[in-house]
């Protein structure tokens, strides 16, 4: 048959509210003829929300052993379809792929992971999301510092068991990575 012969309608629907949705569009002509077609949408308009905690006890902020990351993303529409950190570690960053990682997906749209840092070092990690509607999440990020190393000191100006004529005058020498966070207390005492 001639294409333009045939009788078209065009026809626009509007679904509104997140959710899935089955379509079922049916035509039938005046000969009784029947066509139906079905498919399936899902509208999303809810961005996934991300979330990073950190479960290790730490002093102020600071963390003398490993730091284990608690990675959370919730979609309760779409899947996740990226999931990114960006880490930087003493200023130099890089780039983690989670999304093949993602351990544990539930039926509401929970995910979870862990990452576990274990250098020394000032970090800032941030994840970044997208879910199948191209819907992408605020990142979140935490920042913390792993320092496992006990400050090191050297006294100078007088060694272990010396007899002096005169006061002494004694330094230290301190070795220390992040010295700037480092409170230092001299004591003298009589015996």
């Amino acid at each position: 048959e001639d294409e333009s012969e045939v009788n078209q309608v065009n026809g626009t629907f509007s679904f509104t509210g997140d959710g899935d949705y089955i379509l079922e569009v049916t035509a039938k002509d005046k000969a009784g003829n029947t066509v139906v077609k079905k498919g399936s949408i899902v509208i999303d308009g809810d961005l996934p929300v991300n979330s990073i905690s950190i479960a290790t006890p730490h002093l102020n902020g600071y963390y003398k052993a490993d730091v284990v990351a608690n990675i959370e993303i919730d979609d309760d529409v779409s899947k996740v379809c990226t999931a990114k950190l960006k880490i930087t570690k003493d200023g130099v960053v890089s780039y983690e792929d989670i999304t093949a990682n993602i351990d544990i997906y539930s039926a509401n749209g929970q995910y979870e992971t862990t990452r576990t840092y274990t250098e020394e070092g000032d970090y800032t990690i941030e994840i970044t999301t997208k879910d199948m509607a191209n819907n992408s999440a605020v990142a979140d990020s935490i920042s913390f510092r792993i320092d496992k190393s006990a400050p090191e000191l050297e006294i100078l100006g007088v060694a272990e068991g010396d007899r002096l004529k005169a006061d002494a005058n004694v330094s230290f020498k301190k070795l220390e990575r992040f010295d700037e966070d480092t409170i230092y207390t001299i004591s003298v005492a009589r015996k």
